[in-house]
């Protein structure tokens, strides 16, 4: 199946439950989805972006509950990203009713390269929901969480950046930014029900994100 072939399939094939909205009614028999559960090697993993079928879910830490994730059968592929880590991929085959446990264990990449500490921008993010992705140039680097709070804060060198933040069921946020040496940004908002857009696929070369530090 070529790469968009796979995009179309993951717009018909993949379901998950959100607080903010449920099953829709064709989907509500336990019989019919497939669950799955995974299981992080490490807390390392917790952070890691999850995508299913080139589609955005959330991080992995909260793929559980009333975010659980729901799949038509079939044969389905999960990616986990982690700056500063090679992606983590996998395909998996699913039944109607069944339940499969997929574990996740992210690589370290040796050959990173991180901003200088002296030279870096810091952008602070007071963004709500906590747990919604960022986006820097269309390149993942983690949910606002990370980048909040005492202490926290997204490091980049000083340029120019397209900064986006999404998550399903809500409209997504963009704004670009030119950031100098040092500076310090904070980016405020909070994220509005009812979002439709479709979410952030896989690029087709897949590349690993870019390393960006967090401050200490």
């Amino acid at each position: 199946m070529n790469y968009k072939m796979r995009k179309l399939f993951a717009c018909l094939s993949l379901v998950v439950v959100f607080a903010c909205g449920g099953l829709s009614a064709w989907a509500g028999s336990s019989d019919v989805l497939a669950e799955i559960r995974l299981k992080p090697s490490s807390k390392i993993e917790k952070a890691a972006g999850i995508w299913v079928d080139g589609q955005y879910l959330g991080y992995l830490k909260e793929m559980k509950g009333s975010k659980k994730i729901l799949l038509l059968p079939g044969r389905h592929q999960l990616t986990a990203r982690l700056t500063g880590y090679l992606d983590f991929e996998t395909e998996f085959d699913v039944a109607a009713g069944q339940t499969r446990e997929v574990r996740v264990a992210m690589r370290e990449n040796l050959t990173a390269t991180y901003p200088d500490p002296k030279d870096m921008a810091r952008v602070k993010l007071k963004v709500e929901p906590s747990r919604a992705a960022v986006f820097v140039n269309e390149r993942y680097v983690g949910h606002v969480d990370q980048f909040r709070g005492f202490r926290k804060s997204l490091g980049l060198k000083p340029g120019n950046y397209k900064i986006h933040i999404t998550l399903p069921g809500y409209q997504p946020f963009d704004t670009e930014i030119t950031l100098l040496k040092q500076q310090k940004y904070a980016i405020e908002t909070t994220l509005q029900k009812g979002g439709t857009e479709r979410q952030p696929l896989l690029s087709e070369r897949n590349e690993p994100s870019e390393p960006v530090a967090e401050a200490r």
